[in-house]
This record gives C-alpha cells, sequence and structure tokens, in this order.
C-alpha cells in the first residue's frame, strides 16, 4: 500500500513539471525545435500599406513597402520592427518618416499555432518634413499578428502640436529572399480611342513620352488607358483612366521584393505621328537643270520617296533611284535627320535637311565620281500628300558643278 502511494505522487510530480515546462512563458508558442519565437517570425516581409489622414481622407491604397523584423538584442521573445522608407504626400507637402523602428515589441502566443500577437508605444523625434526641426511623433501597433510567413497591423502616428494623426493598415508577407528587385516599364502603349504613334521609354531619367496626333483634343486625353508591361513580378500602380489631359500623369512601379519604387512621368507630345508621316510617296517631279533653267516636268516617269523614324525628332527621306535621262544617274539620294515641326495647321508638318553624299557615280561608267550636297530647301506633308523641294549640286570638278533643282508633289501608297 506503501508503494503504491508512493508512485501515485512520483507522478504527479512529473505531470506538474511538465505542465510548468511547457507554460514557461507565453512568448514560446509555435514549433519549439524552430527557435525562440523572435527567431522564428524574423525576415524580410512585402506588405501593402493602406494609409489614411485623420482629417484628410485615404492617401495611398495598397502601397508596397518592406517591413524588416529582427530579434530584439534583449529577449529572445521580443522583435525590433522596421517600416522601410515610409512617407507620402499630402497635397504639395511630403511626410517622411524614413526608416520607422520601434523597438522591443513583445511577442506572446496566440489561439493559432506558430502565430504571436505584439502591440508598442513609442515617442520617437522625427524630421518629418525635412526642415531640420525634429517633431516628436508618438507611434503605436494595435493589433499586431506575426507568425506563419504572415504580417498584418495597425500603426498610428500622431504629430504632436499638430491635429492630425496617421493610421495605416499593413498586411504582408515573408519574402524568401529570391525575389527580384527590378521596378522598371518595359512597355508602355495606348488602348481604346486613343492610341499612340509612338512611346518611348527613358529609363534614366524615368520618363515615358507618348506621341499623338496634334488634332487630338485635349478633352479626348482625359481618360486613356494604358497598356504597361513591367519587370517579372513587379507591381504596376496607375491610374486608369490616365489623365494626360494637361500633358503629364505618373505611374510607379514596384519590385517584387518591395526594395524599389520607381515613379515614371508619362508627358504627352503632339508634334511626331509617325504612323501618319512614314512611308512610301508616290510622286511626280519638276527638274530644271542648270543655274537658271526652270523646272520642267521627267514626262511619264514616276519617282518613289520613302520617309522613316530617325530618333524621337526626326525622319530619314530618300528619293530612290533619281537619273536625268539616260545618261545621268544619281542613284538613291538620301537625307538622314530631318527635325519634324508642327505647321499652323493641324495635321500639317514640315521639315528641311542636307547631306553631302560621297564619290557618286554620275554616268554610270565609274569614271566619274563626284560629291554630291542635297539640300531639302522645304518639304510638308499634309495628311497623304507631300509637297518639297531640293537643290543638288554635284561637283564634277574643280571648275564644273551639275546643279539641279527638283519640285516634288507625291501621294502616300
Amino acid at each position: 500500500m506503501k508503494k503504491n502511494v508512493f508512485y501515485y505522487l512520483c507522478a504527479a510530480l512529473f505531470s506538474m513539471t511538465m505542465f510548468a515546462s511547457c507554460s514557461d512563458d507565453d512568448g514560446e508558442g509555435g514549433d519549439p525545435g524552430a527557435g525562440s519565437a523572435a527567431e522564428q517570425v524574423a525576415g524580410t516581409y512585402k506588405a501593402a500599406l493602406d494609409i489614411m489622414l485623420n482629417p484628410g481622407g485615404q492617401v495611398a491604397d495598397g502601397l508596397i513597402k518592406q517591413v524588416v523584423i529582427a530579434k530584439s538584442a534583449s529577449s529572445d521573445n521580443a522583435v525590433d520592427m522596421t517600416l522601410k522608407d515610409f512617407r507620402l504626400n499630402m497635397g504639395t507637402a511630403e511626410i517622411s518618416l524614413g526608416n520607422l523602428s520601434i523597438e522591443n515589441c513583445a511577442l506572446a502566443a496566440t489561439s493559432v499555432e506558430g502565430e504571436y500577437s505584439f502591440t508598442a508605444s513609442v515617442v520617437k523625434s522625427l524630421d518629418v518634413f525635412a526642415t531640420g526641426e525634429p517633431i516628436n511623433c508618438t507611434i503605436t501597433i494595435e493589433g499586431g499578428t506575426v507568425g506563419n510567413d504572415r504580417l498584418a497591423m495597425n500603426l498610428g502616428v500622431a504629430l504632436e502640436g499638430m491635429p492630425m494623426t496617421v493610421d495605416v493598415a499593413c498586411e504582408g508577407t515573408k519574402l524568401s529572399g529570391t525575389e527580384s528587385s527590378a521596378a522598371s516599364v518595359t512597355s508602355f502603349s495606348l488602348s481604346g480611342d486613343v492610341e499612340a504613334a509612338e512611346a518611348t521609354i527613358n529609363e534614366s531619367e524615368k520618363t515615358i513620352t507618348v506621341y499623338v496626333s496634334d488634332a487630338l483634343a485635349d478633352e479626348d486625353l482625359a481618360a486613356v488607358t494604358p497598356e504597361v508591361e513591367v519587370s517579372e513580378g513587379a507591381t504596376l500602380s496607375v491610374a486608369s483612366p490616365l489623365d494626360l489631359s494637361k500633358g503629364s500623369a505618373t505611374l510607379s512601379v514596384t519590385s517584387e521584393d518591395g526594395s524599389v519604387t520607381n515613379v515614371y512621368t508619362v508627358t504627352v507630345s503632339k508634334v511626331l505621328p509617325f504612323d501618319v508621316l512614314a512611308g512610301t510617296y508616290v510622286c511626280d517631279l519638276a527638274v530644271g537643270v542648270g543655274e537658271d533653267a526652270s523646272p520642267g516636268l521627267i514626262e511619264g516617269q514616276k519617282y518613289n520617296i520613302e520617309i522613316t523614324k530617325n530618333g524621337d525628332n526626326a525622319i530619314d527621306m530618300v528619293l530612290k533611284n533619281f537619273s536625268l535621262g539616260e545618261e545621268i544617274n544619281l542613284g538613291d539620294l538620301s537625307v538622314k535627320g530631318c527635325e519634324i515641326s508642327a505647321t499652323e495647321n493641324a495635321g500639317v508638318y514640315s521639315f528641311t535637311g542636307d547631306a553631302l553624299l560621297e564619290d557618286l557615280d554620275i554616268f554610270g561608267t565609274g569614271m566619274m565620281l563626284a560629291d554630291c550636297i542635297v539640300n531639302i530647301v522645304s518639304a510638308t506633308i499634309d495628311g497623304e500628300n507631300l509637297t518639297m523641294s531640293l537643290d543638288i549640286d554635284a561637283a564634277l570638278s574643280p571648275s564644273n558643278n551639275l546643279k539641279v533643282t527638283v519640285e516634288c508633289t507625291g501621294t502616300k501608297q
């Protein structure tokens, strides 16, 4: 009987010891083989922020930022939390809290395995408006949970002496470390009723220039739909419809890992509708030879003039297979980099340009090679119609130049 009592007491003592060891600290929830609570949740989280100004209303919806959680030096069951590069625009002013850090947030196990709750309240002196005059800010975290690769919290910032608070709802996912930091626009176009003739992306300047017909009314640009491709895994933030009626608008691209956000300025240009200008024009030429000769029509012979894009603000012009009778053949006369200008009349464009063509075989014999200067005196494209005046000066010898004037009228094929 005494032996049975002894065994009973030993069993009870063992059970009490085990219970005490399992409930010694609420912060030791989760998988005991995965390290301390702080070590389990430590890492970088890609977070989406909804930001409210009170008063003022919502100023951000799904803003992507990184939140870094690290084990606190003071405890295995506390973490230091940093919201990276926290800033927001408030009208013309910008609120910038930089890397907003809150240290020593105590963790407590929740009823969900592997999940921990935390709260915080701290006062920090921050240079909110970058004026060199720090402001005391009370930062609070409520309803915070972290674990199982997820983060959620409500963060509040109150600025001392200002009747305004910033409220942030944050939800994030822990990064694996393989996510990309690329955040670029790789393709841009417009669709719908307004189509861009051309769009160029300047990655170094973070600008996108969209070329449209100058006949397009501003109100037609007030509600266009952009088609944008970005770096793989990156997130695009752009108003849709995009309002380009004032000449420009912005869009932003955030990398897959949330570490980089690039803001692009989209600008409209009504000067270069290359879809209208570029093409092949079938032309009649009125040609004059010599200093005083008046141009006369080359009867029954048509010439092709090809116009192609060159850069952001110019075209190349080629007068194909130009000859004067059977004896003089100047071949393809090419003038590159002719700058385009919009005229006073909508949809009408002008250009000029010149080129030095070296060693042309004037008579097709290989015996008479001459340098030839081609000068576009004037040229106008009005819809499908091209008119152009050319001066051609070929140096046959030091004392003998072949001078040709050409008046061209043509229609786009």
